[in-house]
C-alpha cells in the first residue's frame, strides 16, 4: 500500500504546483500585480521561486534586487516546474518589453535561443556596480555558463511611472555584449 501512496502524494504535490504556476501566468497575462507581503529587500539567494509564490514586481524591490531575482530564476529555471524561471523573468519585463517579446511562449523561445541560452542553469554570476540615474538603471553581469564559458550581458531597467506596476523596477532589455574583459558600457556588434 505504501508503494501506491507515495506516487499519489507526489502526483498531488505536482498538481498543486501546476495550479499555482497557472495562476501566476494568468495574473501576469492579465497585467495585474501579484499581491503578497514582501520584505524590504530580498537577497538573491532567498528569491528563488518556490511552489507557494513566485517573486513578482513590487515597489519595495530595488533595481539591484530585480536583477538578482531574475538571475536566480534563470539559474534555477526548472524549479519548481519547467521554465518557471523564464516565466518569472517575463513577469519582471516592463509592459513595453512584454509587448515586444511576448506572449510568454514567444519569450520562452527567445530566452532559449543561442544568444540567451547560456543564462539558463549558469554556474555563477559576477555583477558590476549598478548605475542608477533617475528612473533608469543599468548593470553589466558576467555569467559563467554550465560549460564554464564567460558571457557578459547588460541589464537595462526602468522604474514604471504609471499603471499596475507604478514605482516598480522592471527590465526594458537584456543585451549580450562582447567579451567579459571589456569595460562596463563598452559593447561590440
Amino acid at each position: 500500500m505504501a508503494l501506491v501512496r507515495e506516487p499519489l502524494a507526489r502526483l498531488r504535490g505536482y498538481a498543486k504546483r501546476m495550479i499555482r504556476h497557472l495562476i501566476v501566468i494568468a495574473t501576469i497575462v492579465a497585467g495585474a500585480p501579484l499581491q503578497r507581503a514582501l520584505p524590504q529587500t530580498v537577497p538573491p539567494a532567498l528569491a528563488q521561486p518556490t511552489p507557494e509564490a513566485a517573486p513578482a514586481p513590487d515597489p519595495r524591490y530595488s533595481a539591484a534586487d530585480v536583477i538578482g531575482i531574475i538571475l536566480d530564476a534563470l539559474q534555477h529555471n526548472d524549479t519548481p516546474t519547467p521554465d518557471h524561471g523564464i516565466a518569472t523573468t517575463f513577469s519582471f519585463a516592463s509592459p513595453e518589453n512584454q509587448r515586444a517579446t511576448g506572449p510568454l511562449e514567444r519569450f520562452t523561445l527567445l530566452v532559449k535561443n543561442p544568444q540567451y541560452r547560456p543564462m539558463l542553469g549558469f554556474r555563477s554570476a559576477r555583477r558590476d556596480p549598478i548605475t542608477v540615474s533617475g528612473g533608469r538603471a543599468r548593470q553589466r553581469v558576467v555569467i559563467t555558463d554550465a560549460d564554464g564559458h564567460e558571457i557578459a550581458y547588460i541589464f537595462q531597467l526602468s522604474r514604471q511611472e504609471t499603471g499596475a506596476f507604478a514605482r516598480c523596477w522592471m527590465t526594458d532589455g537584456v543585451v549580450r555584449v562582447g567579451t567579459p574583459e571589456l569595460p562596463p558600457g563598452v559593447t561590440t556588434t
